[in-house]
C-alpha cells in the first residue's frame, strides 16, 4: 500500500516503533527523538529500509539520522 499523505505515513512509523518497542502505539509520542526510544542503530536502518518498500521512495540509510522525530 503506498501513502496517501504525510498522516499515513506518521502513522506507520508509529506503529513501527510501537511494534518494535512492544508499546502500545498511544505511548509513541512523534514529537520526541528516536533516540529517546532506545532505537538501535541496526533497528533504524531497518526502519528506513522498510518505509523505502512501503513509500517505494529511494530513501537515505541515514534518514533517522537526518530527521530524528516522526
Amino acid at each position: 500500500m503506498t501513502p496517501t499523505s504525510l498522516d499515513a505515513i506518521r502513522e506507520w512509523l508509529i506503529q513501527q516503533i510501537a511494534d518494535l518497542l512492544g508499546a502500545p502505539p498511544e505511548q509513541i509520542d512523534p514529537n520526541q527523538p528516536l533516540e529517546r526510544f532506545g532505537i538501535a542503530s541496526r533497528d533504524a536502518i531497518t526502519l528506513v529500509g522498510d518505509l523505502e518498500s512501503w513509500t517505494g521512495l529511494s530513501l537515505s540509510p541515514t534518514l533517522v539520522y537526518e530527521y530524528p522525530t516522526i
